[in-house]
């Protein structure tokens, strides 16, 4: 149930981010107030009675019929966010450590991750995207670490079209641990 406060709003606009997690057993929203590093304040949660069709234990199905539906969800509350965080199933991502000399272009570093992520994947692997992160821990000389995460292209391309066509701005998508292990350490 969303909650509502009937108190009067200031005038001034404040900005608001949504939290989605299309889950195996059940798709969760957050609206959170305040900026997207420094939430200030939940402004309600609820997990969502979703139509048949949409959704099949854990994956979307139509990612343009939920994200219709979300954005007339959202217009229905008082707050109009901006910006999408989506979760994604950790089962799918996988998690690498990487090295490289040191040194290289960005353009280089994100092209070199990519290439040695593939070569350990199978054959059959489908098309992943990948982010990365330097590691904080000691390299040897003449190289920089890596903590590279893949997850499958198509997985991730559907949560980014859920939130265009509920006309948010995908800012994340990430593991749902990684989401939950960030909001532990908010507290």
């Amino acid at each position: 149930m969303r909650w509502t406060s009937y108190l009067p709003r200031s005038r001034s606009r404040h900005f608001s981010v949504v939290g989605l997690d299309v889950g195996p057993d059940a798709c969760h929203l957050v609206v959170l107030s305040g900026s997207p590093n420094q939430p200030r304040s939940v402004c309600w949660a609820e997990r969502l009675e979703l139509p048949d069709g949409l959704v099949a234990r854990g994956e979307v199905l139509q990612s343009v019929a939920l994200g219709q539906w979300l954005r007339t969800y959202l217009e229905a509350g008082d707050d109009q966010p901006e910006l999408a965080y989506l979760g994604l199933d950790s089962a799918c991502v996988s998690n690498h450590r990487v090295s490289l000399a040191a040194g290289l272009s960005p353009d280089d570093v994100a092209f070199q991750l990519q290439a040695e992520v593939q070569s350990v994947l199978p054959d059959h692997a489908p098309e992943i995207c990948i982010d990365y992160s330097l590691d904080t821990e000691a390299s040897p000389a003449g190289e920089q670490r890596y903590l590279v995460q893949t997850a499958p292209r198509s997985r991730v391309e559907v949560l980014q079209r859920v939130a265009q066509h509920a006309g948010l701005t995908a800012a994340v998508v990430e593991p749902r641990q990684d989401a939950a292990q960030r909001a532990e350490q908010s507290h």
